[in-house]
């Protein structure tokens, strides 16, 4: 009946070019996503390596703040030791006095000054409430010099040696 014409088309066909074309995009977007996937693995070891230097630097600041703390302290130590010191022999000693001033001379040993000489005579009697102190070994000296104090020293281990003989 009715025949083909043999004119040509005037659509071309374009079912085989779209699927051509879709195929290219989806061959993109795997590319794409496996990139994806890269960039999101390469930021996420980045990110733990920042998390881990925040976590360095807290804790290096809160180093340096207690170390800041430190210093603080120690730029109004001899306030802090007269206060101190003035509260020790209030409570131990249980002598009131008026301090003049202290002076750290040592590592552990101090230099107090009195406002009067029977302060000092008031501490020097009362010296031996110390010996009952638990745990703790305090000496209360006239002050000496360095040379004197050292040859203290050597007569107490010397006496402390014939002792245990």
């Amino acid at each position: 009946m009715f025949e083909r014409s043999s004119e040509t088309k005037l659509t071309p066909d374009t079912k085989h070019e779209d699927e051509d074309r879709l195929g290219k995009i989806m061959e993109m977007i795997r590319e794409l996503k496996v990139d994806l996937k890269a960039e999101i693995r390469s930021i996420g070891t980045e990110l733990k390596e920042i998390i881990q230097e925040v976590k360095i630097l807290k804790q290096e600041n809160i180093t340096l703040r207690n170390k800041n703390e430190q210093l603080k302290k120690e730029v109004n130590e001899p306030d802090l030791l007269k206060e101190e010191m003035h509260q020790f022999i209030e409570s131990e000693l249980e002598v009131k006095v008026a301090l003049k001033g202290i002076r750290k001379i040592g590592d552990k040993i101090y230099w107090v000054e009195l406002d009067s000489m029977d302060e000092k005579l008031k501490i020097m009697r009362n010296k031996s409430k110390l010996k009952n102190r638990r745990g703790d070994k305090i000496y209360i000296n006239d002050d000496m010099t360095k040379q004197q104090r050292e040859i203290q020293g050597i007569i107490r281990r010397t006496a402390r040696e014939e002792m245990n003989k």
